[in-house]
């Protein structure tokens, strides 16, 4: 697979939002693409667009993305994967690791320690970013709905 890893574009963001909505419907959270886009820009691109980027092919298709910001950590400031997609045709080519290698590299150009990410423990990512030497650190996300309605599964 051919395909190089360029800064992320705002063109890019509507198809980012939908694979962010496709890739949470298993998991039971109600996302919507309107939404998905609302929570990338607010959380990692544009303010953090030096640590987001994009796999894309000789003509300029996206292949998938990375949103990445860095956070000040107790012991040093850890890059955070906010967001990482990869369009299911492209899946298990090297691109998330690519991506994720860019990331780092950036990252670590600027002094960050290290990394850490959420992943709902029902996803098959786990199994990726276990593969790529992440460990569970032992916290626990809690949520709780105002209105008294179930959590999400």
């Amino acid at each position: 697979m051919d395909f190089s890893i360029v800064p992320f574009h705002e063109k890019w963001l509507d198809q980012m939002a939908r694979l962010f909505t496709d890739g949470y419907q298993d998991s039971g959270y109600e996302w919507d693409e309107k939404t998905a886009k609302g929570y990338l820009q607010c959380y990692s691109w544009p303010k953090y667009a030096k640590y987001c980027f994009a796999a894309v092919d000789k003509k300029g298709t996206c292949l998938g993305a990375i949103f990445c910001r860095v956070d000040p950590w107790y012991k040093g400031n850890f890059l955070f994967i906010d967001q990482l997609q990869v369009e299911p045709e492209y899946r298990k080519k090297g691109i998330a690791k690519a991506l994720m290698q860019e990331a780092f590299k950036t990252a670590k150009k600027d002094g960050c320690i290290g990394t850490h990410l959420l992943v709902d423990s029902t996803n098959f990512t786990l199994k990726v970013y276990k593969s790529l030497g992440y460990k569970a650190s032992g916290w626990i996300e809690m949520d709780m709905r105002w209105d008294g309605s179930p959590e999400v599964p």
